[in-house]
């Protein structure tokens, strides 16, 4: 009935990001709790949602297009579901289990909590072009990436970085970039520092991993050696405890202890995907290298280096398979369609429109207001949209767009609202307008070298 992420996401307070004075944060400060009620197509059936725990609550994560929650339309990312039918309930299986047992019509008491900011920097975006232009990304607590371009013309929208396919580092021109992979767009970053990289590729990482069914394998404290002050004959090292959890799609990532150890916290990560040990007299060790680093990692104790090196060849890396694309709602509301009339020529309907990651579906306003949203009137697919323009003559004073189907067709529509217009028109050109992919980066093969010891 709940597509469940055993994976735990922490509190995001207090977390080192790199704010710029360009990238302001738009926060929600207002807290919502409501009811809604669901009438499922049975009882014991799917509510169409998938849930995770973010913040240490049960949080819809996804909502599944044409669900019984997509079809009464409350429900959004990011709520966190309180109760079900009355019943207070804290763990994901808690509201399982009363959905499985509850009535064809369940009640869910949601909080629909603040929107905050996990990671907010000025980077860099690579353009359709192929230009580079500055951008405000930030990461937020509801799993979306939303970006602004900081110079004319307006180019923003939002990422659902938890639906990501991959992420990959590249290497172009001797810069490292990230290229984040969704079902339908993809989006290379780069930025002035590559410790703004390093740490969006993890906390994306982390977000990545919650919709994944992973489980913690491994875990205990080991040493890791870093950089230390100049001692006069060059940079030294110096040994510091973290405590290290091995998660079962391969991924190692270290913490600053147990208490911290939960998605959202973790200091480093690094895919496990080949594993070689070693034993010395006075030290084991296992070395772990992926294509984008290596870490070396030490225990006195030859017991413990071989359940280490057992659990690390066991626990594979997730392959790149295809994951099933999850369409989600980019934008909705009122907009104008021209309609020919045999008295008084063309005039201008109002339409309720819904744009998807897949689809825009319009439908009329007897729909929306008689709340029957099953048969669109105009249902466009992504894949059939080849560009998006803002219309000229008279139309460009009344907010108009052009939106050109694969065909030739040419669909007229009008905006409410001039900041209407400019948000319809990027979601439509950021979203799914389809690009050209020009990638002349090359994977990075550079590694470092990390030592570990117990």
């Amino acid at each position: 009935p709940l597509d469940e992420s055993v994976a735990e996401a922490p509190p995001q307070t207090g977390m080192e990001t790199a704010s710029t004075a360009k990238a302001k944060s738009h926060r929600v400060v207002k807290e919502e709790l409501f009811d809604v009620v669901i009438e499922r197509d049975l009882p014991g059936g799917t509510l169409g949602v998938a849930v995770d725990l973010w913040d240490g609550e049960v949080t819809v994560g996804a909502i599944t297009t044409g669900g019984p929650a997509d079809r009464e339309g409350t429900l959004v990312q990011g709520d966190v579901i309180r109760a079900v039918e009355g019943v207070i309930c804290s763990t994901i299986e808690e509201v399982t289990q009363m959905v499985i047992r509850g009535a064809k019509a369940l009640r869910l008491s949601v909080c629909r909590r603040p929107v905050t900011v996990v990671l907010e920097s000025e980077i860099k975006m690579k353009m359709p072009s192929g230009e580079w232009e500055p951008f405000a990304f930030r990461l937020l607590s509801n799993r979306n990436i939303e970006f602004e371009k900081l110079s004319p013309p307006v180019y923003a929208g939002e990422i659902h970085a938890r639906l990501a396919q991959s992420l990959n580092l590249l290497e172009e021109r001797g810069e490292r970039l990230l290229e984040i992979v969704t079902g339908h767009k993809s989006f290379q970053i780069k930025a002035n520092l590559q410790t703004e990289i390093d740490m969006w590729q993890l906390r994306l990482q982390e977000v990545i991993m919650l919709q994944e069914k992973v489980a913690n394998v491994a875990h205990g404290w080991l040493l890791k050696e870093e950089s230390g002050p100049d001692n006069g004959k060059g940079i030294g090292t110096q040994f510091k405890h973290y405590w290290f959890v091995l998660f079962s799609n391969g991924i190692l990532m270290y913490f600053s202890g147990p208490d911290r150890a939960v998605l959202g916290q973790a200091l480093g990560f690094v895919p496990v995907e080949h594993c070689t040990e070693s034993s010395q007299p006075n030290m084991h060790t296992i070395l772990i290298r992926c294509s984008f680093t290596s870490w070396l990692l030490a225990t006195k104790n030859k017991e413990s280096m071989l359940q280490w090196a057992a659990s690390l060849k066991c626990a594979q890396p997730s392959k790149n398979t295809e994951k099933k694309v999850v369409d989600s709602v980019l934008a909705q509301g009122w907009l104008d369609l021209p309609k020919e009339d045999e008295e008084i020529g063309e005039r201008w309907v109002r339409h309720w429109f819904v744009l998807k990651t897949s689809v825009l579906n319009i439908f009329s306003e007897e729909q929306k207001n008689d709340k029957k949203l099953e048969q669109p009137i105009v249902a466009l697919a992504a894949s059939d949209m080849a560009a998006a323009t803002r219309a000229q003559g008279v139309d460009f004073y009344k907010w108009g767009i052009i939106l050109e189907t694969t065909d030739g067709t040419l669909l007229r529509m009008r905006a409410v609202g001039q900041s209407e217009m400019r948000q319809l028109l990027s979601t439509l050109n950021v979203n799914c307008i389809p690009t050209k992919r020009v990638d002349h980066a090359t994977p990075r093969y550079e590694r470092t070298v990390s030592v570990l010891k117990s």
